[in-house]
């Protein structure tokens, strides 16, 4: 018979790895070795979901574990549970019993709390709200919530917390305030909603280094004096007051509200020491920065959405910019550069029409000559028909769109087809070429 090596396992290793595990495989992994049978008592986590369940069982399941839990408790001081995962997306669980859950693991030693009570197709049935115990646990440093309600936030003491993130949680905004209030080592918040927050939000704290926002908002006001990063998703016109954030490094934000107005450049000049931006959807935009190292540039629309007389045109003057990044479904762009250390640009077209007719060509050409001072490039595309140049237009160009390019980098979503037709077009793009690589 065959030595039980698992059995011999020290009990710290084997608490680590059914940590990991939903709780429903922590107690099958239980089964494998007569050491480990009761070893789940007490491991620090425990994670339920309904996925692939009955509702009775599911419920039945959640409520015996926890029992048994209790009894590892007893028979064990040392026994705490640090992380609790409640995701239900499915069943209909009484309020009641879900509070008598929360309460269950509220305890002191609690690090890590999430609970989630439906999903975005489940909005309209009733929500659950948070009971006040899961907004008083002194040691709690992450706290993940989504398709709830917070309505009582006046008594929140979350000394620890460190990262927190609302999905579709509806709070109103002075009990957002004060949440936020009782959170006094907040970190990094993430705020997702639809339709549930009013038209301002406000945010305040001054250890947040990290905020990411999605939704529908008229107004957005962050006070936080040591942001580092902000990444902003938004659907309508919004006027944003980040005054204070002048530690900002790191900026990701949609572009389609700065048109042609100067807005945006107020907006960023307003963080001196920005490094990194990402620009989602734009028209027509001026970009200046001294300290700006890394642009990524996410182009919303296709060719067919832009007017002729409107193409989307972007001014950047960035003398420390050093990687450029676009993303987008054609090649209808402008660019006036003045970047001069300039190492690297990665280009995406995630469009399976590219190369599928003269215009996508003659487009593309026009947009790589706005980038002729890069020494390095790699391209990502559909197949490598979007660069294969016709040989009809090659012989109408006098001059290579990439003279300077030394390095060049292709992959295509597709196996290549045409790999030799692919090399002689990239070679006459760019004649200097050092080092080729195809994919």
């Amino acid at each position: 018979m065959a030595a039980d090596l698992i059995s011999q396992l020290p009990d710290h290793v084997i608490h680590h790895i059914l940590s990991f595990l939903p709780t429903i495989y922590a107690i099958r992994m239980s089964l494998l070795s007569r050491r480990w049978r009761q070893m789940w008592y007490s491991i620090p986590s425990l994670k339920f979901n309904d996925y692939h369940i009955k509702e009775e069982l599911f419920i039945n399941f959640v409520e015996q574990c926890l029992k048994h839990r209790l009894m590892g408790i007893r028979g064990n001081t040392t026994s705490v549970i640090t992380t609790f995962e409640l995701d239900i997306t499915r069943c209909r669980v009484e309020s009641s019993q879900v509070d008598r859950w929360l309460s269950f693991v509220a305890q002191p030693h609690l690090k890590e709390l999430h609970v989630e009570m439906g999903t975005f197709y489940s909005r309209s049935r009733p929500r659950y709200c948070l009971p006040q115990v899961a907004l008083n646990l002194i040691s709690l440093t992450i706290l993940n919530l989504g398709y709830l309600d917070l309505q009582d936030c006046s008594q929140v003491n979350l000394p620890c917390l460190k990262s927190m993130s609302l999905t579709f949680v509806y709070v109103e905004a002075e009990v957002l305030h004060n949440l936020i209030l009782g959170c006094p080592s907040l970190e990094e918040l993430l705020i997702v909603e639809d339709r549930f927050f009013s038209s301002n939000l406000q945010i305040s704290s001054s250890n947040l280094k990290f905020l990411h926002v999605e939704g529908d908002w008229e107004r957005i006001q962050v006070d936080a004096r040591n942001l580092e990063s902000l990444v902003y998703r938004g659907r309508t016109s919004c006027d944003f007051d980040f005054a204070s954030c002048k530690k900002l490094t790191h900026l990701s934000v949609n572009g389609g509200y700065f048109i042609c107005d100067g807005r945006f450049q107020n907006f960023i000049s307003g963080f001196p020491l920005l490094e990194s931006l990402t620009l989602r959807g734009y028209d027509l935009v001026d970009i200046r920065h001294q300290y700006l190292k890394v642009l990524v540039l996410v182009k919303l629309r296709d060719s067919s959405e832009v007017k002729s007389e409107v193409k989307p045109q972007i001014s950047i003057d960035a003398p420390n910019l050093v990687s450029f990044d676009y993303m987008g479904n054609d090649a209808l762009l402008q660019i006036v550069m003045n970047s001069p250390n300039l190492l690297e640009a990665n280009i995406t077209f995630d469009s399976y029409k590219n190369g599928q007719s003269m215009e996508w060509y003659v487009n593309l050409l026009n947009f790589l000559s706005c980038l002729d001072c890069f020494k390095s490039m790699s391209f990502n595309l559909y197949s490598e028909q979007g660069l294969i140049f016709p040989e009809n237009l090659r012989k109408l160009i006098r001059s290579s769109p990439l003279p300077n390019l030394k390095h060049l980098k292709v992959k295509t979503w597709f196996k290549l087809q045409k790999e030799s037709e692919l090399e002689q077009a990239l070679r006459w793009l760019s004649p200097s070429l050092e080092t080729l690589s195809m994919e």
